[in-house]
């Protein structure tokens, strides 16, 4: 099912670490917005390199090279937070945001600005998409992907097993099957974020996991990484066999935001 328009990426962290753009998506609830603005700053340099905890054993890969990142919005479909609200802050990390057509920036409507298909096709910078969760979204990023024939795509499924669409492995996987057919482009692997925000414990974290591994083994595709609130990581990192991403908020829900 791989996509005429590009080509995948290995398997695993470093490879997906490594590829030119990584493509996050996932249902409603699931943390991909969260995942990809951390990850966009992470490329960028403005992480802690140990910011991503490794399972005893395991070598990391070097710290990722520095070069622009662009940050690509195309969470279109039913969006609550939204990445680009943040842009200006990001600004400052070295990371461009793409999105909506100038005058489109507060609509629910696909109106994407011509510059992403600039940054797909000159491959100038490292692309992290924040990919709306829904089959129409996955359909935008395939025609997309149709004008960048030889970039390295990582299509990853950010997995909440908290919430109610992806609460089970045969859940998980139905949604991304779905997913990677819209977009006809195969999955690199999966991100297995088990979260219920400042309230998860590791113990959450642990069994969340092993559903989401168990949805992974279905599709065929490795974990890529867990993520965590960043207290608990060194600790997962030592129960996990995947390297655990430590998450910094960034984004909050209105009633968080100060007025």
């Amino acid at each position: 099912m791989t996509h005429g328009g590009a080509r995948p990426t290995a398997s695993g962290a470093p490879a997906v670490l490594g590829s030119e753009v990584i493509v996050l998506t996932g249902a409603y609830g699931s943390g991909k917005t969260e995942l990809a603005l951390n990850l966009a700053a992470y490329l960028a340099g403005r992480r802690p390199f140990d910011s991503l905890a490794w399972p005893p054993g395991a070598v990391p890969p070097p710290p990722p090279a520095r070069k622009g990142v662009t940050l690509i919005d195309l969470d279109t479909v039913k969006p609550y937070f939204r990445a680009r609200e943040l842009e200006q802050a990001f600004r400052g990390f070295g990371v461009r945001f793409l999105g909506a057509a100038e005058g489109f920036a507060h609509a629910d409507v696909p109106a994407l600005s011509p510059a992403i298909l600039g940054a797909l096709r000159l491959g100038r910078e490292r692309v992290v998409i924040d990919l709306a969760g829904e089959e129409a979204g996955a359909r935008v990023l395939r025609g997309l992907l149709q004008s960048a024939p030889n970039r390295r795509v990582a299509f990853l499924l950010v997995v909440n097993p908290f919430r109610p669409f992806t609460g089970d492995a045969p859940a998980i996987a139905a949604t991304g099957a779905a997913l990677a057919a819209a977009a006809d482009l195969d999955l690199t692997g999966v991100v297995a974020n088990p979260q219920l925000l400042d309230q998860t414990t590791e113990d959450q974290v642990i069994r969340g996991y092993q559903e989401v591994a168990r949805a992974a083994g279905e599709l065929g595709i490795p974990v890529a990484w867990a993520a965590a609130r960043a207290e608990l990581c060194p600790s997962l990192a030592r129960r996990l066999p995947v390297p655990v991403f430590a998450i910094q908020r960034f984004l909050r829900p209105p009633w968080e935001r100060s007025s």
